[in-house]
């Protein structure tokens, strides 16, 4: 950190009236050089480069503070980031203190410089760690550093987060109640035959909310009875039901408080027993992570790992009927389906072409033979007058 002392008189909204050249070197996370270069043209005010400075220079602050008319350089990352060639530490921001900008106008004192730090603390009164950051994780544990301690051991006392892991619990079965509801509604809309998808000359003697009332009505229940969704909805209850083989004590969703509804309309909906799912979580939170969170294989695979198991057979079935954006006609079922039926319709329509054509040519004959027979009978006519 620098900081320099700002005449009194200089207005920061004021025009700096000379224009000035200056170049900013900062280092990354991970100590790696970067060049800032700035053109300051005498219409442009502290400011301005001030606010121009902080957008472009990545990794540095530079502010004014008014009660003491001080100016402050700074780094915005914490710990030590540079070192030099050998190894020590160097400083996390360069810039010349004899440019003009900084000495003139600045006032930059380069002896009220401050070397960074890194956050450093012993752990059992025996292994001395050092973090960049203000934070450090040990043994699952995330130790946040506010300030310096005094001297001597401190002692903290670690206790479960039991209402964080109710609250994403619950989050996930809210999720999943709003999958089954969505898929279970698919299946049971009512489907009106007499709506039948329109045509766009329909469309053009429709209003809007004709347009919108009427597809609403023909694509409800388009899907109803698909056995994709039927068989995506037993799959994802069977994975909640059956047991979870671990080495913990829960093998199952009632064990820690979660069941599924008693109304049967639910369609396999879950509901939880806040009271006894936190008891487990404060008895026993790595049982109750295991039997949410298992990625073996078999009996012992995790709730949610079934779940996503289930989700993704679904989705690729799906796939495979109806195709995703980036499917071509050939990849999925109904692609095929359309094909065939467009080289179906494709084949009818030059079917009817050759009939048309064939008619046109018969009618043609038919006409050209009546003539010539109009034309002879006249001539015999008329020979009969003669």
């Amino acid at each position: 950190m620098k900081v320099g002392k700002v005449a009194k008189e200089i207005d920061f909204e004021k025009p700096l009236g000379k224009a000035y050249n200056f170049s900013i070197t900062t280092y990354d996370k991970d100590g790696k050089a970067q060049e800032h270069s700035f053109q300051v043209s005498k219409d442009e005010t502290l400011k301005d480069v001030f606010k121009r400075v902080n957008s472009e220079a990545e990794g540095m602050r530079l502010f004014y503070d008014e009660q003491s008319g001080q100016v402050v350089m700074e780094t915005t990352y914490t710990g030590i980031r540079h070192k030099d060639e050998a190894g020590n530490q160097a400083s996390e921001m360069e810039f010349e203190m004899d440019n003009p900008f900084f000495s003139e106008v600045l006032n930059i004192d380069a002896t009220q410089g401050k070397k960074a730090q890194n956050a450093q603390f012993t752990y059992n009164d025996n292994l001395k760690l050092e973090s960049q950051e203000n934070s450090y994780k040990l043994n699952g544990i995330t130790y946040e550093f506010k300030n310096t301690t005094p001297e001597g051991p401190v002692t903290l006392t670690v206790t479960n987060d039991v209402d964080s892991a109710f609250d994403k619990i619950k989050a996930f079965v809210d999720k999943y109640n709003e999958v089954v509801e969505k898929l279970n509604g698919t299946q049971t809309e009512d489907k009106y035959r007499n709506y039948q998808p329109l045509t766009e000359e329909q469309k053009k003697e429709m209003s809007e909310k004709e347009i919108e009332l009427w597809e609403e009505k023909a694509k409800s229940g388009i899907i109803k009875g698909e056995s994709i969704i039927s068989n995506g909805l037993f799959s994802m209850r069977q994975g909640w039901y059956a047991p979870v083989k671990n080495d913990g004590p829960f093998t199952s969703l009632t064990e820690i408080g979660i069941k599924t509804t008693s109304n049967y309309l639910d369609g396999g909906k879950l509901e939880i027993n806040e009271d006894k799912l936190k008891e487990m979580l404060r008895e026993d939170p790595a049982a109750v992570q295991k039997l949410f969170s298992n990625s073996s294989e078999g009996e012992g695979r995790g709730l949610v790992n079934r779940l996503e198991d289930a989700l993704e057979s679904t989705i690729k079935n799906i796939e495979n009927r109806a195709g995703k954006s980036t499917s071509t006609m050939e990849n999925y079922t109904i692609g095929k389906s359309m094909k065939d039926l467009n080289a179906r319709i494709s084949d009818f329509q030059k079917r009817l072409q050759d009939i048309e054509t064939r008619y046109w040519n018969q009618f043609t004959a038919m006409e050209k033979a009546i003539s010539n027979m109009n034309s002879q009978a006249n001539q015999l006519m008329s020979q009969f007058g003669q």
